[in-house]
């Protein structure tokens, strides 16, 4: 860490370098608000346009079945359907497939099995080892191949 210069230590281009520095870090700032602005504008787009299409293919009763007002099809609908589908790559979708966490809880009872820490071993490193076992068996590094449970 640098040390801090006392104010009446301070030279006038120490000074006007703190101050480059500190219009600098102003111009970060505004861009990164500009950025979040327009992501929260294309946010409440995306959020318009599915509420339209929820809203167009809203559930109706027809002939004693419910049915999709716009296509016609059983409710809900292949595009309903695709609307409530979580996001691809979240987390609700990754423990979804099974895979993901049908690698965990093998790990887990691995771990189980295996039982605490030998006497002797640091536990700070012992543990280390184990989270990035879990990271690895959650998001296995990308030159090696996903194993098979």
């Amino acid at each position: 860490m640098t040390e801090r210069i006392r104010l009446d230590d301070l030279t006038s281009d120490q000074l006007a370098q703190l101050y480059d520095r500190l219009d600098e870090l102003a111009e970060v700032s505004a861009t990164r608000k500009r950025i979040a602005r327009r992501r929260r504008d294309q946010l409440d787009q995306a959020e318009a346009a599915i509420a339209r299409a929820r809203a167009l293919h809203a559930r109706v009763l027809r002939m004693e079945a419910l049915t999709c007002a716009h296509c016609g099809q059983a409710w809900p609908c292949p595009t309903v359907r695709v609307l409530d589908e979580p996001a691809p790559g979240t987390a609700t979708t990754q423990a979804a497939d099974g895979t993901t966490a049908t690698r965990v809880t093998a790990l887990y009872e691995r771990w189980v099995k295996a039982g605490p820490p030998p006497l002797g071993t640091s536990v700070s490193r012992w543990w280390d080892a184990r989270l990035v076992e879990l990271h690895n068996v959650i998001a296995p590094p990308a030159n090696q191949p996903e194993e098979q449970p």
